[in-house]
C-alpha cells in the first residue's frame, strides 16, 4: 500500500481506539464510584491515561499526512508527550 493509504488508516483505527478507551473510561470511572471499588475506578484511570497517549500518537499520524514537514519540533513534542503518558502510569 502507498504511505499515505497507511497513514490514513492508521489514523482511522487510532481514532477508533480514542473513542472506545474514551468510553470505556468514563464507564469505568462512573462504575467505580457508584460501586465504592477503587479498582474499577483506577482501571477507568488508566483509560483515560491510554486517551490521552492515544491523543498523541494521533496528532502525529495528523502531522505526517498534513502539508506542515515533520520536523525535530513535532518529534520532541511526541516523546514529551509519549513521556508524561508514561511517567503517571508509572506513578
Amino acid at each position: 500500500m502507498e504511505c499515505v493509504a497507511l497513514l490514513r488508516r492508521g489514523l482511522a483505527l487510532e481514532g477508533v481506539t480514542v473513542g472506545y478507551n474514551a468510553l470505556e473510561g468514563i464507564v469505568a470511572i462512573a462504575a467505580g464510584l457508584v460501586a465504592g471499588s477503587v479498582a474499577l475506578t483506577g482501571f477507568g484511570i488508566d483509560s483515560v491515561i491510554e486517551v490521552t497517549s492515544g491523543v498523541v500518537l494521533w496528532w502525529r499520524l495528523r502531522a505526517e499526512l498534513g502539508a506542515a514537514r515533520v520536523g525535530p519540533a513535532v518529534e520532541a513534542r511526541a516523546v514529551r508527550g509519549s513521556r508524561r503518558r508514561l511517567f503517571s502510569v508509572w506513578v
